[in-house]
């Protein structure tokens, strides 16, 4: 995020405020949830393939892919 903002729970605003600090908030960070999940699953059938093949250029990528 280029421009973090600060939350303070303490701060006296209405229901619609919050209700659009909570939606901007949640709209920026569902995209990085479905990324991170996306790698997961990436990593994942990677090792499902390794295990099944047991390739070694696929334990090479595994291995780069987990290094990065």
């Amino acid at each position: 995020m280029p421009d973090p903002k600060k939350i303070t729970l303490s701060a006296q605003k209405s229901e619609a405020k919050w209700q659009t600090t909570l939606d901007t908030f949640f709209l920026a960070a569902t995209p990085k949830v479905y990324e991170w999940l996306r790698w997961v699953i990436i990593l994942a059938a990677l090792s499902y393939v390794q295990r099944k093949c047991n390739s070694t250029a696929i334990t090479v990528l595994l291995g780069v892919t987990y290094a990065l």
